[in-house]
């Protein structure tokens, strides 16, 4: 590239090296073969050009660096979206285009042909995926967010070509211009389908266990640390004559009539170390009458805290057996 000195005598000079950039080499070539490198503007006019080159080579590294950590970045998120099957859509309302990223055209079953789309279309298209109980409340909570009555941050279904039903939760803003009209319509949907099927599995889980344990003929109650009561079975509310909100959050003190507090502590001190603990006591009911019992107890974590489940079974007809053999061997022997 050309400078133009300015002094005394003002003169133009080739100072570019073939890729354009300052070269002090190029210029001292030329001076030289002139014959007027001797002269001091000359060495300032060098020390000049130097100082230009050095800023070139250091912008054009900077940008190099820039556009790396650029590209990288969009790497980055690209993953991140693919892995978290999030993906994002925006609508220019003013010129009436829209555009939706690949993971979302997978996600709601479109073909990536469909990514870009004149809005009204799109959302025509967009209103036929959502699942048909859905789609009301849907079109509702868009209306009420271009209106800014409502935030769009919700969950809902959508149903595609290839006839699969995903739950997808999405994330919107609305930009308005200075008299408070929509100008654009943008935001992220996520596929969160395996997640909720996960969720419906452990529900579902959860309710066949909860039916096994109130089917179960033995009380069974779960303790927090502090041996509070933290859930309990229906034979439990059954055989003792409290609801179950009655005996949640009560000691076991409450119905248990022999346990002394120092028989607690060592069966505690068990406990501690993870050991089962089984034992006999007296239960007493509501009505306040009482019956055997026999009693175990062991320790589980669940999402890293300690509880204990404890299981009680109603020995009173065995003991009445008992009772009964004894009286018989009782009879026999004495002829």
């Amino acid at each position: 590239r050309d400078v133009a000195v300015t002094g005394v005598q003002t003169c133009a000079l080739p100072i570019s090296s073939s890729d354009g950039t300052p070269s002090a080499a190029e210029l001292a070539r030329y001076l030289e073969q002139r014959g007027e490198l001797s002269k001091p503007w000359m060495l300032q006019l060098l020390r000049l050009t130097q100082v230009l080159a050095d800023q070139a080579n250091t912008d054009a590294l900077t940008s190099l660096l820039l556009q790396r950590a650029l590209l990288e970045s969009e790497q980055r998120l690209k993953s991140a979206q693919r892995l978290a099957r999030v993906g994002y859509w925006d609508a220019d309302l003013v010129t009436g285009r829209a555009t939706i990223s690949a993971e979302v055209c997978q996600l709601m079953g479109l073909s990536p042909d469909e990514r870009r789309l004149p809005f009204d279309e799109w959302f025509e298209l967009w209103k036929q995926l959502l699942h048909p109980d859905d789609r009301e409340m849907v079109v509702t909570r868009v209306e009420r967010a271009l209106r800014g009555d409502a935030p769009y941050n919700f969950g809902y279904r959508v149903k595609g070509p290839d006839g699969l039903t995903r739950f997808v939760h999405s994330v919107a803003d609305v930009a308005r211009d200075d008299h408070g009209r929509p100008t654009r319509f943008s935001g992220y949907t996520q596929d969160l389908t395996d997640l909720h099927r996960a969720e419906e599995g452990r529900r579902a889980s959860e309710a066949r266990f909860r039916l096994l344990v109130d089917h179960a003929l033995d009380a069974v109650f779960v303790h927090a640390q502090d041996n509070r009561i933290v859930d309990v079975n229906a034979e439990a509310c059954r055989g003792l004559g409290y609801t179950r909100d009655e005996l949640i959050g009560q000691h076991p003190t409450l119905f248990d009539a022999s346990t002394t507090t120092a028989q607690a502590l060592v069966m505690a001190e068990k406990m501690a170390r993870g050991e089962h603990v089984t034992f006999e006591s007296t239960i007493r009911r509501k009505d306040g009458t009482t019956f055997p019992a026999e009693v175990r107890i062991r320790p589980f974590i669940q999402k890293g805290i300690p509880f204990y489940l404890a299981i009680a079974r109603d020995m009173s007809e065995l003991r009445q057996l008992e009772e009964q053999l004894r009286q018989v061997q009782k009879m026999e022997a004495i002829g």
